[in-house]
């Protein structure tokens, strides 16, 4: 008999093969994995500490050293949005809950800045209400301070670093579904730049390093899309040939070098989409493929994963 989900911790994994050189770190609604770049036998373990709740559509961000940090989400027990922020240290798999944001946020995004190593959380919604909030985060001290608001609420959003300047994030789609607009981290403002071809309410991507963002994602009950490139200058989007699965929540994406790897929001099982896998994306030629994933968290459900994150060890 299949037990009961414990809704009072959340378990936290690491996706491990042999014979790897690098990992790519990718947290969840449940769990925090390692997805080795080069693997094709991919297998989940479960690591020693857990989240201090159950949740999903979280906001999070690595720190580019060591520490993941998980903020807001949903609590699935309570129904509540929760304000925390959750650290998550990699090497020693410790969970520490060092701040939380006044306005409680979920289905948001996170930005960080590697000029002064803050975080920023903003695009986001609270109860069921897009919030105009924009937050920093100040890691060497646990400070949290409300540093701007927005004319145009939005959620749901793709938010990558801008190639030419580095205190700019590009945000995409969400609930304004083509807006393309620029979060300047210096001086907390947002400006429109421009529109996408085809709306997103499910939009995540990764910036390539060289210009561009690699775009996922459909809108809400809409036909499923291709892989896309943004090119960050020319807001200009290629599609490639051959729909990815449909999206029904947003799915998380990270950048190892040479590809995208997607993670969860899709489960279309009669069309072979099946929840424990992740998808490889060629960002050259915009096509991908699935790989599956053993002991993965989400075998039977929809993995509803939330970030990742790439770690070079």
């Amino acid at each position: 008999m299949a037990m009961a989900p414990n809704y009072n911790e959340s378990p936290i994994f690491r996706l491990k093969v042999t014979h790897v050189i690098n990992n790519v770190v990718f947290l969840n609604i449940l769990t925090s994995l390692l997805l080795p770049s080069t693997a094709k036998q991919l297998v989940a373990v479960e690591v020693s500490t857990k989240l201090p709740s159950t949740r999903y559509s979280t906001s999070a961000i690595y720190d580019g050293k060591d520490a993941i940090y998980i903020i807001g989400g949903m609590n699935i027990a309570s129904g509540s949005i929760l304000g925390e922020i959750v650290k998550f240290t990699i090497s020693t798999e410790e969970v520490q809950l060092v701040a939380s944001v006044p306005t409680p946020m979920t289905v948001g995004s996170a930005s960080f800045d590697d000029r002064t190593g803050d975080i920023y959380v903003h695009h986001a919604m609270t109860y069921f209400t897009p919030t105009d909030r924009i937050y920093r985060f100040t890691p060497s001290t646990n400070m949290v301070e409300l540093v701007g608001t927005r004319t145009i609420p939005n959620y749901n959003c793709a938010a990558v670093p801008g190639y030419a300047n580095p205190e700019e994030i590009f945000v995409i789609g969400g609930d304004r579904r083509t807006n393309i607009v620029i979060f300047n981290m210096e001086n907390h403002t947002i400006s429109k730049v421009g529109d996408l071809v085809k709306p997103y309410f499910f939009a995540a991507a990764v910036a390539d390093h060289t210009g561009s963002a690699i775009l996922f994602g459909n809108d809400y009950l809409s036909d499923a899309y291709p892989p896309a490139r943004l090119n960050l200058t020319s807001l200009a989007t290629t599609y490639g040939s051959f729909p990815l699965p449909y999206f029904v929540v947003r799915p998380a994406v990270v950048w190892n070098g040479s590809y995208a790897y997607l993670f969860g929001g899709y489960n279309n099982i009669s069309a072979g989409h099946y929840p424990h896998s992740i998808i490889q994306t060629d960002p050259n030629t915009l096509t991908y493929s699935l790989l599956p994933v053993a002991n993965f968290p989400g075998n039977d459900t929809e993995a509803l994963l939330q970030r990742c994150f790439r770690e070079e060890t």
